[in-house]
């Protein structure tokens, strides 16, 4: 544990928006569809497969509201974000939650949270 503390200390100080984006993706990346259904025998080769969405939505949340407070730094954050996954954090997040929101007020709070990736941009 004192090693990933470190370890985090030490990414936030060197690339603190490369930091974030990794942080950023982890969140999104919990919302993603479990793969153990594409994989013999339902079984992931990932030691840690995904999660399911149920209880990690504060993790998305705290992640983009405190992005949001610095528009500067949200925008080298997707710069770095999509340069590392190939695509931008707004695509991510319709696919990974926007898109496995079944009710209203998770679409809802699924557009919500891509107007605050989106309120750097103005």
């Amino acid at each position: 544990m004192q090693g990933e503390c470190l370890a985090h200390i030490l990414n936030g100080a060197l690339n603190r928006p490369m930091r974030d984006a990794i942080l950023l993706h982890q969140a999104i990346d919990e919302f993603a569809p479990s793969p153990q259904s594409a994989y013999p025998g339902g079984r992931s080769p990932s030691p840690m497969p995904h999660k399911p969405a149920a209880g990690r939505a504060e993790l998305l949340i705290s992640r983009v509201i405190r992005l949001h407070w610095e528009p500067k730094h949200l925008e080298k954050v997707k710069r770095e974000y999509e340069e590392r996954y190939r695509e931008p954090v707004i695509r991510a997040l319709a696919r990974d939650v926007q898109g496995g929101m079944k009710t209203e007020e998770g679409k809802a709070w699924a557009g919500f949270a891509m107007d605050l990736i989106r309120s750097s941009e103005n």
